[in-house]
């Protein structure tokens, strides 16, 4: 009768263990709504500067958006049940 023994490597060795333990602590200490470390975050006496970036295209569908709703605000269906 035959052994057969089968090996295979580690899925993950040790330093590739090490590097997702860091990360998964770093995701746990970062705020969820900002993206910055708690530490930094949640000092209230920082003085913050946001930064944007404005997508022109979209801004231009906001507004074209709004003042469609604003012109049919009052509207009502007409027989076949449809909106102007």
């Amino acid at each position: 009768m035959s052994v057969t023994t089968v090996t295979s490597e580690p899925r993950f060795d040790d330093s590739d263990r090490e590097a997702l333990w860091a990360l998964w602590a770093d995701e746990l200490e970062r705020c969820p709504e900002c993206g910055q470390p708690r530490s930094v975050c949640s000092v209230r006496d920082t003085a913050w500067y946001p930064q944007r970036n404005v997508c022109w295209a979209t801004a231009a569908r906001n507004v074209a958006q709004r003042r469609f709703e604003a012109l049919h605000k009052d509207a009502k269906p007409d027989e076949a049940g449809y909106l102007p």
